[in-house]
């Protein structure tokens, strides 16, 4: 095994736990704030920092195809990634406490609005 193989494995197991603890706690609760261009602007900073630390970038290189290479997303995309699926799943719940109240018999209380949190 050679030395730049060493080094590479090195880098994907840094970036495995970065991604495993650090990107969770800069997306928590991102689902329930509204977050403007800027803030999102920052975090994304914030994440390709991390990639320049890991991978010995400057800071005036882009991480772009080097996120690309490593089969990774972008901060922005991660993000949209998290609203969509929220969306989904709140459709998903509304659809099924629509069946189940079809399904009880309950046909009234199908035209009212239902109030989910998620």
């Amino acid at each position: 095994m050679s030395t730049y193989q060493i080094c590479l494995r090195g880098h994907k197991i840094t970036l495995f736990l970065v991604e495993s603890y650090c990107l969770l706690l800069i997306t928590y609760g991102c689902e329930a704030l509204n977050f403007n261009s800027q803030i999102i602007h920052q975090l994304s900073v914030c994440w390709n920092n991390a990639y320049r630390r890991i991978f010995y970038y400057n800071s005036w290189e882009s991480v772009k195809a080097l996120q690309f290479y490593c089969g990774r997303l972008d901060f922005y995309h991660v993000y949209e990634n998290l609203l969509f699926y929220e969306h989904c799943v709140n459709w998903t719940i509304w659809w099924f406490v629509r069946v189940f109240l079809c399904s009880n018999g309950r046909r009234n209380a199908v035209n009212s609005p239902v109030i989910l949190i998620a």
